[in-house]
Parts: C-alpha cells; sequence; structure tokens
C-alpha cells in the first residue's frame, strides 16, 4: 500500500509594518506647527492638536485624536511625536512613543500599530533601568530616521546617559534600533542651563549655510533649552555624522543677553518656561527654518540667523561621553560656546501647554504668519493749534545780502515850497 501523501502547508504571506497603514496625515488640511498635547495631568487624554495662529488656540485634529486610539484607561503617557514622510509612496505618518512600554507606533484616530519589534525596542536615558523618568521627551526625523531624547540633563535621581539615540529605516518593515553602545557623544553634567524638551530637523542642501562650520550639506537637530525670567535659553546642536547616521557632535550656544529675543509683544527681557514642540519648514531648495513654542503661552518663536548663518567654530564642536573632547583638540573640555549670534523672533501667539510634544509636514514652506498688533501705546496729544501746512516744495534757500541795491537814502529836509504866484502867462 502507498504511503498517503502530507500535503505541504499553504505558505501564508508575511504581514509587514507597513502592508496595511494607519490613514496619512492630511498636510494640505493641516500646514501650521502640529502638537500632541494633554490638557491635564496626570495622567491626560492626548489629543493631536493644530496651532490657529491667529488667535493662538490649539484646535483638536478629530481624525488625528485620541493619541493612541488604543490607549488604556488610564491613558498611557505619550512623548516624542513626530512626523515622517515616507519616500515609498510620498505620504505623511504619525508617530509617538508609548514610553511607559518603550516602544515607537504609528497611528491615526482610530488605531495604532507597534513599530517591530514593539515594546522594549527604545532605550530610556537612565542609566539603570530600574529608575524611574526619562524616557523620551523629544524626538524628530531627519529622513526616513527617528532620533529621541529626553532632557540631555539629569533630571530626579538616578544618572543619566544625556545622549540622543535613533531608529534607521522606519519606513521598511525591518528597522534599525541604536542605542548606548553605539553613541559618540554624551552631554556633559551642568553644561545646559535648562532642559531641552524637544528637537528638531535642520537639513542643508549643498550650498546652503545656516550652521556655518564649515560641514557643507550636514544635518543637524536643533533644541531650545529653558531659560528663566532673567537667563535667555541655550541653543542646542547635535550635528549628524557626515554620510552617516549617529549623531557625532554637539554644541551649546548661549544667548549674550535677553535682548536675543525680537518682535516679543510682551516688551523686552527674558522669558521663563520650557520649549516643548519644536518644527522645522522648508526644503526642497529653500533653506530650512526651525521653530518653537513656550510652554508658558508666551508664543511661538523662531531662531533666526545673521546673515551667512550661525557661525559655530570647531572649538564650540564636543564629542566624547566622558566630558572632554571637541573638534578643534581631543583632550579640550566640554565647553559653551559664547562666541555666536543668533535671535529668537516672535512670530505669532500660543497657548499654554503642558506634557505636549511638536512637528510640522516634512517638506512644507513656513505658514504666513499673522501681522504683529499695533502698540498698545496711545500716540501723543494733538496741539491745541493746527500747524501750518507745508508747502508744496523746498523754498529757495536765501541769500546771504538783499538781490537789489537800495535807493539813496532821503534827504531830511522837505522839497522847496511852490512859489505864491502863477507862472508867467505864456507867449
Amino acid at each position: 500500500m502507498a504511503p498517503t501523501m502530507t500535503p505541504a502547508p499553504t505558505q501564508q504571506p508575511t504581514i509587514g509594518f507597513w502592508s496595511d497603514p494607519e490613514k496619512p496625515f492630511d498636510c494640505a488640511a493641516h500646514p501650521n506647527p502640529i502638537q500632541v498635547y494633554g490638557a491635564q495631568a496626570p495622567p491626560p487624554a492626548f489629543n493631536t492638536e493644530e496651532l490657529d495662529l491667529g488667535t493662538g488656540d490649539y484646535v483638536v485634529i478629530d481624525d488625528f485624536s485620541p493619541v493612541p486610539p488604543t490607549a488604556l484607561s488610564p491613558p498611557e503617557n505619550v512623548n516624542g511625536f513626530a512626523l515622517m514622510l515616507n519616500p515609498d509612496n510620498g505620504k505623511t505618518y504619525a508617530f509617538i512613543c508609548v514610553f511607559d512600554e518603550l516602544k515607537l507606533v504609528r497611528f491615526d484616530g482610530t488605531r495604532s500599530t507597534d513599530v517591530p519589534p514593539g515594546a522594549g525596542s527604545l532605550t530610556g536615558q537612565r542609566i539603570n533601568p530600574a529608575d524611574s523618568g526619562q524616557k523620551v521627551n523629544a524626538a524628530a526625523f531627519i529622513k526616513t530616521t527617528y532620533y529621541y531624547t529626553s532632557r540631555l540633563q539629569r533630571n530626579g535621581k538616578g544618572d543619566t546617559y544625556n545622549a540622543i539615540f535613533y531608529v534607521s529605516d522606519v519606513h521598511t518593515d525591518t528597522p534599525s534600533y541604536f542605542g548606548p553602545s553605539t553613541r559618540r557623544f554624551s552631554v556633559k553634567e551642568g553644561l545646559l542651563s535648562g532642559s531641552v524638551s524637544d528637537i528638531t530637523n535642520l537639513e542643508e542642501e549643498p550650498g546652503q549655510v545656516i550652521i556655518n562650520d564649515g560641514c557643507d550639506g550636514c544635518s543637524y537637530l536643533v533644541g531650545l533649552a529653558a531659560g528663566t525670567a532673567t537667563t535667555p535659553p541655550e541653543v542646542f546642536l547635535a550635528r549628524i555624522e557626515q554620510g552617516g547616521l549617529v549623531p557625532e557632535y554637539y554644541a551649546v550656544l548661549e544667548a549674550a543677553s535677553c535682548d536675543v529675543y525680537v518682535d516679543n509683544p510682551s516688551g523686552p527681557g527674558c522669558i521663563a518656561g520650557d520649549y516643548g514642540a519644536a518644527y522645522t519648514y522648508g526644503g526642497g531648495g529653500v533653506p530650512q527654518q526651525v521653530f518653537f513654542t513656550n510652554n508658558l503661552g508666551e508664543g511661538l518663536f523662531e531662531v533666526t540667523a545673521p546673515p551667512g548663518g550661525i557661525d559655530v567654530p570647531a572649538t564650540c564642536w564636543n564629542i566624547g561621553i566622558n566630558g572632554v573632547g571637541t573638534e578643534a583638540d581631543p583632550a579640550a573640555p566640554h565647553t559653551r560656546c559664547a562666541t555666536v549670534s543668533f535671535s529668537l523672533t516672535w512670530k505669532a501667539a500660543s497657548a499654554a501647554t503642558n506634557q505636549n510634544d511638536g512637528s510640522a509636514c516634512p517638506g512644507l514652506p513656513a505658514p504666513v504668519f499673522p501681522t504683529p498688533a499695533p502698540s498698545s501705546s496711545p500716540t501723543a496729544a494733538p496741539s491745541s493749534k493746527p500747524t501750518a501746512a507745508p508747502s508744496p516744495g523746498p523754498t529757495a534757500r536765501p541769500t546771504p545780502a538783499p538781490t537789489v541795491t537800495p535807493t539813496a537814502k532821503p534827504s531830511p529836509a522837505p522839497t522847496a515850497a511852490p512859489s505864491p504866484g502863477p507862472t508867467a502867462r505864456p507867449t
């Protein structure tokens, strides 16, 4: 009797991460700065919201709220929000870290999918994972690589890496994760005066000079460290290895004074508060612009450079994980850079926020910002008399002396009196 042949099992198709993605984010409908924002704490219900540039309020984007849609009750904490343009289909997708589970998810308003392998794949900033806090509070995409960190300085108990980690090839079914073993630097404790609460991308194209450091066409991550009512904030820069993905150098740029703020409607002086949401606009031949919103409701600010870009010399670029090494001198200690010039230009009102993170659609031009409101100071009171109307043209310049020679001075004696009689009879 012939043996019974067992039919071979049917090969089931592999369902990949990008086989059925969530709804793309509608950049045409929502070109303004975007935040994932929790209105209350702890823990808040998170929504995706767009800044109304006219009022400064944040308006809920219903088809991308709540975040994540599969959140537990009470909701899980999220942060590290960023939008990514998928080069394979030309569509933009929303990503965020569910940081209690240290996983990255892609989401819309109805569902979310873990970026494989899922929970535990991201690395928090605590060197000892048993120490709580400081998991992810800042993130951005450069192309299809997701960069993430938290504060870049120690907060609470437990030592921290003060580094930036990343996930590459997020547009594929097999992304790669890079953590502490690949880091090129750790930000020296105490070098930043305030926390970096969000980062955003800044990508130069060949020939563009936004950061003037001799690195043509380089890419950077930019953060704005919190200032106080008496001290200005600091710009944090991480330069990506040219031709690679790893953050290689970092710089901390000091503002010279509180005069760094430009066009601030609240007047001169420093501004307190974290800058918890960051946004990048431009690209495709247009130099990129970088913006931040202040969590205390002080507004949306652009980091603006002087003509020729922000000068960051080699002595300002720090490298190494032990606080020693610069691009100029491998034996020099990590240092702050006080020789640079930049401004923080107020662009629009922005409501106070908390437990938030920001992003903007990749490649969009900067939105049209509202015209600044007129000054609240009254004009000078009018005079009691009208001023004379101006002549239609300038008057002639006077000559130093009369142009016509005057006649002789009249004699003081009167002219002769008339004769009493008539004149002789004419012949």
